[in-house]
């Protein structure tokens, strides 16, 4: 990803919701996180804010790249189709998975692919 692109979706990632998605083998996890930021521009590093216990905090402890997508205020259905089920903010839900380009488009909307480096808590 071009530098400019990257630093742009970088900037964009404490203003508001984020979906977090990963996927390991054939299944996939997927949750609406009220907090992600910026921790530093080089390297590129984020702080994700993640339930413990949850399948996608399982999939990145085995090592499972994640895909964090900004939403602005015009994609309020891409939330809903997180919560469409009886879970909540901060759990797993398995019928969205972010798309795995990375790209910064209109409207400060963003999709970011990357790894995990390191997890802290407990595993479950």
């Amino acid at each position: 990803m071009p530098e400019e692109l990257m630093q742009q979706a970088l900037r964009s990632l404490s203003y508001g919701a984020c979906v977090v998605s990963t996927a390991r083998n054939d299944e996939e996890a997927t949750l609406l996180s009220p907090w992600v930021t910026q921790v530093n521009l080089e390297p590129p590093t984020l702080a994700v804010s993640l339930p413990a216990g949850s399948t996608l905090v399982d999939f990145l402890r085995a090592g499972a790249p994640f895909a964090v997508r900004v939403l602005r205020a015009g994609q309020r259905t891409i939330a809903e189709q997180v919560l469409r089920s009886d879970q909540g903010i901060g759990e797993d839900h398995p019928r969205t998975h972010a798309d795995k380009e990375c790209a910064v488009s209109r409207g400060r909307a963003c999709r970011l692919r990357v790894r995990a480096l390191r997890l802290r808590g407990k595993p479950r």
